[in-house]
């Protein structure tokens, strides 16, 4: 792991993250390639009595292999939490193309910023109120934002798309590209003129 993205290097940073990088490719390629698996519940056929509900509803049919068949082939997934992981992955892709035309427009929200954005935005589905109270930086101020789309995950009984999401943001906040300007010397991605006579 290099340790250009890192201030200090320890043995649990790199476990930490290797084990991060680890689980998003493994889930990422599950959730990918999921749709295009042939899966052996793929042919059930729903009957009256495994569609007995004990509410009115007739448009839903209850089917053990979109939500509670857990597959060896995805990782130990079921197709709903596969259909989750791959809103995720897609909200952090588009996310990242949003954020590299930012950066290449010299705006402070770049591509880390824009893909934990999206990702937060994919995980919400409305606005809670959330506020960064006195955060600085953009990155901090939509991590916050996450965090709480990830208490309300897990707090919503989504454990995978919890964990999934907090693997994504570490490896994106971390290994992410990162703005081109100083921080010492811009403010919001703009330079500071330099006065020599300054004290």
């Amino acid at each position: 792991m290099p340790s250009s993205f890192f201030n200090e290097v320890t043995l649990f940073k790199r476990i930490l993250y290797s084990t991060c990088i680890l689980y998003v490719l493994c889930t990422a390629i599950a959730v990918l390639i999921e749709p295009y698996l042939t899966l052996p519940c793929d042919d059930y056929i729903p009957t009256t009595t495994t569609t007995k509900l004990t509410f009115p509803n007739p448009f839903y049919t209850f089917n053990p292999c979109q939500s509670t068949t857990r597959y060896l082939q995805l990782v130990g997934l079921t197709r709903l939490e596969c259909e989750f992981g791959r809103n995720m992955v897609m909200s952090v892709l588009l996310g990242s193309i949003i954020g590299y035309e930012r950066r290449t427009a010299d705006r402070p929200a770049g591509i880390r910023t824009m893909s934990v954005v999206s990702l937060t935005a994919c995980l919400f589905t409305w606005d809670p109120g959330i506020t960064t109270l006195t955060v600085k930086g953009l990155n901090t101020a939509s991590a916050v934002w996450l965090s709480a789309a990830v208490g309300v995950a897990c707090g919503g009984g989504l454990y995978f798309a919890a964990t999934f999401t907090t693997a994504l943001m570490l490896v994106l906040l971390r290994f992410g590209p990162r703005a081109t300007f100083d921080r010492a010397d811009s403010v919001l991605g703009m330079s500071l003129p330099y006065r020599s006579d300054a004290p």
